[in-house]
């Protein structure tokens, strides 16, 4: 263990940094694979203890009524613990006590059924034959947002947990540090950042994401979306309204010319599109 900045070898800020962010997302991924080792498996929340149930929450076991499984439980919460030491962490200190999650509960006469129906609507869920894409080779929209949620627990713990030397990395600049360069680019936020600060995070998202997936000679994606207001009249036709409104950005690029263009349409001309394409081309 390093104690002071005297210590043979020791590490610098940068290293320091970066080996307690490879740890914590080793720590991380670990956790997340033992809740969910395979695509389809429904056991997850039954591994990671209480207020969860260790077995089929729609047909517990005949023979131990519901207190005698509560306490059996319970004394393994220090187990859970040490198994789960970060996501119990996350779930005990900010989704159970999430203001609309606690006083849900408090309405509640038997709390314990809400984490039943909980559970039982995840075990559901996980059942469910959702596409993984691969017919697109993309990642499917399940991985993508387990992805994401944990980019966002990484950031969370990797600014809670200090090293000796966090307030001299911190101390550089954005160019010599990059701490979270790979999240930026997975959440691709534009906010905060100047125009040409936007076209390299979106070129390092492309070469990132291996773009150009043609599909009958064209790639098509989302691109971005766009904020727009427009002004009505009121109610009666009495005064004006200002209604907000999204416009998605879609990118086009032609395989055989290499041709690109960008269409900008509301969610509904879409799903409009999309009804008269099905009523052309059926399945």
């Amino acid at each position: 263990m390093i104690t002071s900045k005297t210590d043979h070898n020791i590490l610098t800020p940068t290293q320091e940094h970066t080996l307690k962010k490879q740890l914590l997302n080793l720590q991380l991924t670990r956790e997340l694979n033992k809740l969910s080792p395979t695509y389809n498996d429904i056991s997850g929340l039954r591994r990671f203890g209480p207020p969860f149930k260790m077995y089929d929450p729609n047909h517990p076991p005949p023979t131990i009524n519901n207190q005698e499984l509560k306490g059996i439980a319970d004394s393994y919460i220090e187990h859970f613990n040490k198994e789960f030491p970060l996501l119990r962490m996350v779930f005990n200190e900010y989704f159970v006590t999430f203001p609309f999650i606690r006083s849900h509960l408090k309405n509640m006469k038997d709390e314990d059924q809400f984490w039943v129906h909980l559970q039982v609507f995840w075990e559901l869920w996980k059942t469910k034959k959702i596409s993984n894409s691969n017919d697109r080779g993309e990642l499917s929209k399940r991985k993508l947002l387990l992805y994401k949620f944990q980019a966002f627990l990484l950031m969370f713990f990797n600014s809670s947990f200090l090293c000796l030397g966090d307030d001299e990395y911190f101390d550089q600049s954005n160019e010599e540090r990059n701490a979270y360069k790979k999240f930026d680019k997975l959440m691709q936020n534009r906010s905060g950042n100047e125009d040409g600060d936007n076209k390299n995070i979106l070129n390092d998202i492309e070469q990132l994401q291996n773009v150009d997936k043609f599909i009958d000679g064209l790639d098509i994606n989302v691109a971005g979306v766009d904020k727009c207001e427009e002004t009505k009249k009121g109610m009666f036709g009495i005064g004006k309204v200002v209604s907000t409104y999204y416009l998605f950005i879609i990118k086009v690029k032609e395989k055989d010319t290499g041709k690109e263009w960008f269409v900008r349409r509301r969610y509904s001309e879409f799903a409009d599109f999309d009804k008269e394409i099905f009523k052309l081309y059926p399945v």
